[in-house]
């Protein structure tokens, strides 16, 4: 997507759109079948590239986030869904064979730690630092625990910082669901663990609905 057709989802993303990035970050946490992972982010692509699925893979992803909503557990995948979409699964597998995560027996985690707090609370900072130190995995809703930093640079995924300021005002629950487009917390895992990718660097007026803060990396 360019950036005029990424800013012009801000207020209200595409329902196609959110539909298939809701379906990638839903799979992702709730499903254990790599072929979900796959279709999911080649959809994404194909979508923030131009190409909308067909309707029966619509149809498809929205009966999946349903029974992921109802049941905790998304439908069986569908291979015929991929063949609709010309979507080569075992192809796209070997693909990313090479990003899959190679632990190394004396680092076989004897404790699991999860980190939970209210949004704004700092967990997405505390787990950064504990990733920062290699001993924690870590995933965000950018990247996939199967393949953790393959889907972070696609041609098609723009960083908010390359946007201009309108991308400030967006509510972050819609900016999530715009394919292609990478906001915080995403972009950490973009640059580099435990470094800040934002900071304010004006005040806010009290008096103003509008934002007045430059967001930009350090």
């Amino acid at each position: 997507m360019n950036d005029a057709t990424l800013t012009s989802q801000l207020a209200a993303p595409h329902p196609d759109g959110a539909t298939i990035a809701l379906y990638r970050t839903r799979v992702y946490r709730f499903s254990t079948d790599p072929r979900h992972y796959v279709l999911a982010e080649v959809l994404e692509k194909k979508y923030a590239l131009g190409t909308p699925p067909a309707p029966e893979t619509l149809h498809f992803l929205k009966a999946t986030l349903e029974q992921i909503r109802s049941t905790g557990q998304p439908l069986p995948f569908n291979q015929q869904i991929a063949e609709t979409e010309g979507i080569n699964v075992q192809q796209e597998l070997d693909d990313r064979a090479p990003y899959a995560p190679r632990p190394l027996p004396e680092h076989t985690p004897q404790t699991l730690v999860f980190i939970v707090g209210a949004p704004r609370s700092g967990t997405s900072h505390l787990n950064n630092l504990l990733a920062h130190t290699g001993h924690y995995a870590y995933f965000t809703t950018a990247s996939c625990w199967a393949w953790p930093v393959h889907n972070l640079r696609h041609p098609a995924r723009r960083s908010f910082e390359e946007l201009d300021q309108s991308v400030l005002r967006g509510d972050n629950k819609n900016t999530r669901l715009i394919p292609g487009l990478v906001m915080p917390y995403e972009s950490e895992d973009l640059y580099a663990r435990a470094i800040p990718t934002y900071q304010q660097s004006a005040a806010t007026s009290t008096t103003s609905t509008a934002p007045t803060s430059r967001t930009r990396l350090c």
